[in-house]
């Protein structure tokens, strides 16, 4: 929702305002085109990342490491299965929230969201509802970085429209439907979000 309002508010109320006669202290029409190539492109890039961040699958362990019955906690029948982290007393690591149990390869953790083990397992991500692991890592870095880029993107643009807004203000008004509240709300949430991000 958050995405969606800046987007929204940034195109009617900021782009809108740089493509159609805009006053001389926020900028030029050729501006307010580069602006809108430069945004889509950016928010087009960032939702791609998103999208793929949530659909792909984090990454599962291999039916080749499920544990037989034939096989121990040391590995001798399956000494393929290298790997680097084990237990205190040297013993391979196993999975047994996981059905059926599986050896964990490195940096492999059970999320308890997805009811299995994750290779490479980071985080489980609310915001995305998956996972963050081994196959959609890259796409999640993505995402946050065309996501900060975008709000950098949007305060350098917003400042001059935010500040000429500041300036001509008489007195402060708490009206839903005004442009210039919809616009200062927006440059508010977007310095919060891109504190968020850098954080």
């Amino acid at each position: 929702a958050l995405i969606g309002w800046c987007y929204f508010i940034f195109t009617y109320d900021i782009l809108a305002l740089l493509l159609n006669n805009p006053p001389a202290v926020v900028g030029t029409r050729s501006q307010g085109v580069a602006y809108t190539i430069a945004f889509n492109s950016i928010f087009a890039l960032g939702m791609i990342a998103f999208v793929r961040a949530v659909f792909t699958d984090p990454g599962r362990i291999p039916d080749s490491w499920i544990v037989g019955a034939e096989d121990t906690e040391a590995g001798s029948f399956i000494p393929q299965l290298h790997t680097l982290e084990v237990k205190h007393d040297g013993t391979r690591r196993i999975c047994r929230k996981s059905k059926p149990n599986v050896y964990k390869p490195d940096r492999a953790h059970f999320c308890k969201m997805l009811g299995r083990c994750v290779l490479k397992m980071d985080h489980f991500c609310p915001w995305l509802n998956n996972c963050i692991g081994f196959y959609n890592h890259k796409y999640f870095v993505l995402f946050i970085v065309y996501m900060a880029a975008e709000c950098i993107f949007i305060l350098v643009v917003t400042t001059p429209v935010f500040m000429m807004i500041i300036n001509n203000m008489e007195e402060v008004t708490l009206d839903l439907h005004d442009a210039e509240f919809h616009i200062s709300l927006t440059y508010m949430m977007v310095c919060l979000l891109a504190l968020g991000l850098r954080l």
